[in-house]
């Protein structure tokens, strides 16, 4: 009897471990594994759609923690935002085209940054010295402006908060804490930033802002595309961005 327990205990775990590597199929905005007090955070007053492969479905369908998925957030108003995800480049790439946005410059940008730093040992001498090599700064500027271009009103693209509040009476979510001037491309996050950002603050007419768990843009947790002087808190459904950023791209 003994060992048939055991065996059973053994089989559940592998069984829930294999079912979260998969595509869980879970209410995302009550997961409370990433930050204390999500339960509160959720109760925003933002109405939120999900869709999959640019077809509208219910919430709970995808996770944003599948790294399998690309993840790209249109904040249409400060009460209403649309998260896509998608399971190809393609299916990416021609939702981009629907919509106006460079989708496809953004993918081919953030490999091509990330593969050069990787390649040529700019991301080792980043995690050996905790310094961004300026041979790398002086590549990536002159890329990044052949390829998107660094227009005198993109210097600064966007504003990072350290905090967010929300009204528990209307939901309305507000950034606070401290602020930093994002100017792109941003390879690494200074100390006092890294992993410790909570919201975007949008500075210019349109843009969209790439969000990576890792230094030299790797692990891409999203894209968030608003409209200038707009909020966006790592608050609700965006709770596991909470706290993660260690790198940046603007587009």
């Amino acid at each position: 009897m003994k060992n048939l327990l055991l065996f059973l205990s053994v089989l559940f775990i592998v069984s829930c471990s294999k079912q979260d590597a998969i595509l869980p199929n879970v209410d995302i905005s009550e997961e409370t594994d990433v930050l204390e007090g999500v339960q509160e955070i959720t109760k925003t007053n933002i109405d939120y759609h999900y869709f999959f492969n640019d077809n509208e479905v219910e919430e709970g369908t995808f996770s944003l923690k599948n790294e399998a998925l690309i993840i790209s957030i249109c904040v249409m108003s400060e009460t209403e935002h649309q998260i896509h995800a998608f399971t190809t480049k393609q299916a990416y790439f021609d939702w981009g085209k629907k919509m106006n946005l460079p989708t496809e410059l953004e993918i081919e940008v953030t490999e091509h940054l990330r593969d050069y730093a990787q390649n040529n040992g700019y991301a080792k001498h980043y995690e050996e010295t905790g310094e961004v090599h300026e041979d790398y700064l002086a590549y990536q500027t002159r890329y990044y402006n052949e390829k998107v271009g660094l227009k005198p009103q993109r210097g600064t693209w966007m504003v990072l908060r350290k905090d967010f509040t929300i009204n528990q009476t209307t939901g309305q979510v507000s950034l606070s804490g401290g602020s930093m001037p994002y100017t792109i491309p941003m390879p690494t996050m200074p100390i006092t930033w890294n992993n410790r950002t909570s919201g975007l603050y949008q500075l210019n007419l349109y843009g969209g802002a790439s969000i990576f768990d890792r230094a030299f843009f790797l692990r891409r947790l999203g894209t968030v595309w608003l409209w200038g002087w707009q909020d966006f808190a790592f608050a609700g459904p965006y709770a596991f961005y909470n706290n993660r950023a260690s790198s940046l791209l603007g587009f």
